[in-house]
């Protein structure tokens, strides 16, 4: 939810579609991390949910503002 948020003002620092390739690549290392380690600890499990988290607030907002950017009219339905 945090960085549903954060991530408007942070697109206006960086590129719209390096935040998306960022969201992608923290939802890719937490689902890794809790695949391989997700056993060892709670605490590793907590880890990777909060970056799958992140990745999630993240492309849910960047991707609309993506579609809206580089489509318009009938494409962007």
């Amino acid at each position: 939810m945090i960085f549903s948020f954060a991530s408007g003002p942070l697109s206006m620092k960086i590129s719209k579609k390096n935040l998306v390739i960022f969201a992608l690549l923290c939802g890719f290392a937490g689902g890794i991390l809790a695949f391989f380690f997700g056993s060892t600890s709670i605490y590793v499990l907590l880890g990777c949910s909060m970056l799958i988290g992140v990745a999630q607030g993240m492309d849910a907002t960047m991707s609309m503002a993506l579609i809206a950017d580089y489509f318009v009219g009938e494409e962007s339905r």
